[in-house]
């Protein structure tokens, strides 16, 4: 995240957009995936939620490309899965997933407002910590069992 934000000049940007929390974070991850990867299918580009047109992640292979891979091998391209998967496709989208294979949730916004909804000024990124959400649960069991940044 250090590389993105030193190349770009700041963190992807994905703003809570005001429904569950869990549920603005779970497009971050679309987000994320599309920042580390260099996949243009996927994420905040033209194409976002589009996937690549043969079903495998475009990913820039050479050094000439205007598209950064700050993670290799972070999608599942021919040859080149990674094992555990880091990331998945769902819901025509390519997702960031985490140790037990779910999703991870990622908040940003711009860094100069001052009626800030996330927790950190950076971003906020957490994992569900493998945490079956099926309603048995209380909001405050299920957060306690997060993986997250704050």
């Amino acid at each position: 995240m250090g590389l993105i934000k030193l190349d770009k000049g700041s963190y992807p940007l994905n703003p809570p957009a005001g429904g569950q929390r869990n549920d603005d974070g779970l497009i971050g991850s679309e987000v994320l995936y599309a920042h580390l990867s260099g996949d243009r299918y996927s994420g905040s580009g033209s194409s976002r939620g589009k996937p690549a047109p043969n079903g495998i992640a475009d990913i820039a292979e050479d050094e000439n490309s205007t598209v950064e891979a700050y993670v290799n091998n972070l999608a599942e391209i021919e040859g080149a899965q990674t094992n555990p998967a880091r990331s998945m496709f769902a819901g025509g989208k390519y997702l960031v997933i985490d140790a037990y294979g779910d999703p991870i949730r990622y908040l940003a916004e711009a860094p100069n407002i001052t009626d800030r909804t996330t927790i950190n000024p950076t971003y906020d990124i957490w994992s569900l910590g493998g945490v079956d959400d099926s309603g048995e649960l209380s909001d405050e069991e299920i957060e306690g069992n997060y993986i997250k940044n704050w």
